[in-house]
């Protein structure tokens, strides 16, 4: 149909703008004959990007199906047997049409550093396999792929770092600029606009600052770690320079948090103590509760208690948060630790407390007035679940942030070279590349 369509559609119809936009439907759709024959027609789409800034490419090697996208890596880029790719032979076809015609325009090695800078592993990791010797490439500043990563902060990229050899790993790392700056003087300044603007808060910026210069780090030798660049500045220093405002303003949001937080848990923990000496139900002449051995009773005193025991922990934490000194150091760990904390534990103390005043109501209207506690207990959810929903997104940023961005960094299954003596002997090459290049 798609094809039939296409046919009847009149090539002056359509302007250069809608032709990159029909072609990249083709693409999306895995409708490859007709995005083959459009390529093959207007030769130019190849290179044409859309108003995202892709290219035809980039929409290629983009697929949702990273296992589909693999196998179809071996058929491309490493000889695999053409039964193991699950994508169509056309998908491969028109990749090839369109490197083809892109690489007539642009070198590989200008497409790799672009690449690169645009943050799409997808295509970075296809180029490198046909021509592995990109991955040694440097540009005009002696920057590469992995400095573009780090520079532009894209973790898909860098993370390929941690697929080639140790000594070329060094070379990478020991590579300086004009001004003498290293790997880790990059990482140590501070994220385009546009990657900090999609973490919420200043205080989780920071400490996705610091993860980056704590990873890069790693790869560093330790000397590195103190070299100085022709300002007479070394990583750590650059750091401190460069987020300066960051510092302040995640300090600022922390304590401002912490202190939001600390004044609720200290209402709770007031109401729950003292609805722990006004028990429901009275006393008798011995001075024991009069329900003691009824269930919702016992409900009510355990819910109070774990109420009071998780509010009064919740204070105590964001105390030590409000007392922190707030140093550089403390954004990575320790301060999110303590706010994952306090915020759990507010949430039980909030849930305990509903549970009690419900436990209560049931007390109080016994004796066949259900209709009237029912309903009460029903709307006594709905503070619960208010407070839940506007605070659960503050939870859930700190907690992804805190525990799952390491995770970020993390290599992934070898995609660069695979197993084997070609991957061996392909490794080998890009390391004889990156020492030709330093000298």
């Amino acid at each position: 149909m798609a094809s039939y369509l296409y046919d009847q559609t009149s090539d002056k119809a359509l302007k250069d703008a809608e032709r990159i936009d029909l072609l990249f439907t083709l693409i999306d759709n895995d409708i490859y004959d007709v995005a083959i024959r459009m390529v093959e027609k207007h030769r130019a789409l190849a290179a044409d990007r859309d108003g995202n800034q892709e290219t035809a490419l980039d929409a290629l090697a983009r697929k949702k199906n990273r296992q589909a996208r693999a196998k179809c890596l071996d058929r491309l880029c490493c000889g695999a047997d053409q039964k193991s790719n699950p994508l169509p032979g056309k998908a491969n076809q028109l990749f090839g049409l369109l490197l083809k015609e892109v690489l007539l325009n642009v070198l590989p090695r200008e497409l790799i550093f672009k690449t690169a800078e645009q943050g799409n592993h997808q295509l970075l990791t296809i180029l490198i396999h046909r021509y592995p010797h990109l991955v040694s490439e440097v540009d005009g500043n002696n920057y590469s792929i992995f400095h573009f990563a780090v520079s532009h902060r894209h973790t898909d990229v860098f993370k390929l770092i941690h697929e080639i050899d140790r000594s070329s790993k060094n070379l990478v790392a020991a590579l300086k600029d004009g001004k003498k700056n290293n790997l880790l003087h990059l990482a140590a300044k501070l994220s385009p606009q546009n990657k900090l603007d999609a973490i919420p808060g200043a205080a989780l910026q920071l400490q996705h600052e610091l993860l980056w210069f704590e990873e890069v780090k790693k790869v560093v030798k330790k000397s590195y770690v103190k070299a100085m660049n022709r300002a007479n500045q070394t990583p750590g220093e650059i750091f401190m320079e460069e987020h300066k405002d960051l510092l302040e303003t995640g300090a600022e949001w922390m304590r401002y948090t912490a202190n939001s937080c600390m004044l609720v848990a200290t209402l709770i923990a007031t109401v729950v103590f003292a609805a722990a000496f006004t028990l429901p139900g009275g006393n008798n002449q011995d001075g024991n509760p009069m329900l003691l051995h009824k269930a919702k009773f016992q409900v009510f005193a355990i819910a109070d208690a774990i109420s009071l025991i998780f509010s009064v922990s919740a204070v105590l934490t964001f105390l030590s948060i409000l007392t922190s000194r707030h140093a550089r150091n403390d954004f990575l760990q320790s301060l999110p630790n303590k706010l994952v904390q306090g915020l759990g534990m507010l949430f039980i103390s909030v849930v305990a407390m509903m549970v009690a005043y419900i436990a209560a109501i049931f007390i109080i209207f016994k004796n066949g007035l259900l209709q009237i506690a029912i309903p009460i207990a029903a709307i006594s959810v709905f503070p619960v679940v208010l407070f839940v929903w506007h605070q659960s997104g503050l939870l859930r940023d700190v907690v992804r942030s805190t525990y799952m961005s390491k995770s970020l960094f993390q290599p992934n299954k070898p995609t660069l070279f695979y197993a084997g003596d070609s991957g061996k002997a392909t490794k080998k090459m890009c390391s004889l590349c990156f020492l030709n290049s330093e000298e």
